[in-house]
């Protein structure tokens, strides 16, 4: 996925769409849509994005910035990496939870389903797998499974009327981690 360059104005475009998608479909979105807020103008959109798909690719990045992730697959040990994620990724979804449930209820899910996938993936494949053979069909199966199960437990939590919070979502992601059932 290509790199974008953060700006205020960059952001405020992809506020703007996710603030439109949250009440329509992203395919019946059009840049004189996106544009009809305050100080954006078509030559503004374009300074910053090549076309729509741009817009959305940098939305769905923006968004997984927000999340602060990243410092969670630099932490090499197994227990203290188990440790931050089952505090830090509940607390990072609460606070962002109305961005992330746009992400996982609109026309958004699929890249940013993609994005989330490999990146707990990798959380994943670090906390409760490293001892097994990387490049086996049996562990890519079971990471797969065990992924879009964590995935599948957020969709579900932040897919309800009123999200819970993050202590919630924690037990939720503490059972599956815990006690699979697959």
């Amino acid at each position: 996925m290509m790199k974008y360059n953060r700006t205020k104005t960059t952001d405020q475009i992809a506020y703007r769409l996710l603030d439109l998608v949250s009440r329509k479909h992203l395919y019946d979105i059009t840049i004189t849509e996106l544009i009809s807020g305050p100080h954006i103008s078509r030559r503004t959109f374009y300074n910053h994005f090549n076309s729509l798909i741009d817009l959305i690719n940098y939305t769905v990045q923006m968004v997984n910035e927000n999340l602060n992730l990243n410092f969670l697959l630099k932490i090499t040990d197994k227990n203290e990496l188990e440790k931050k994620t089952l505090e830090y990724l509940p607390e990072a979804l609460y606070n962002n939870r109305d961005e992330i449930k746009i992400m996982y209820t609109t026309d958004l899910y699929g890249p940013w389903c993609e994005l989330m996938f490999d990146t707990y993936l990798e959380l994943i494949r670090k906390v409760e797998f490293d001892n097994l053979p990387a490049n086996n069909i049996n562990t890519k199966i079971t990471l797969t499974i065990f992924t879009y199960s964590i995935l599948s437990t957020i969709k579900v939590w932040i897919s309800q009327p009123i999200p819970g919070n993050a202590n919630d979502l924690r037990s939720m992601l503490f059972r599956i981690i815990y006690n699979p059932k697959f």
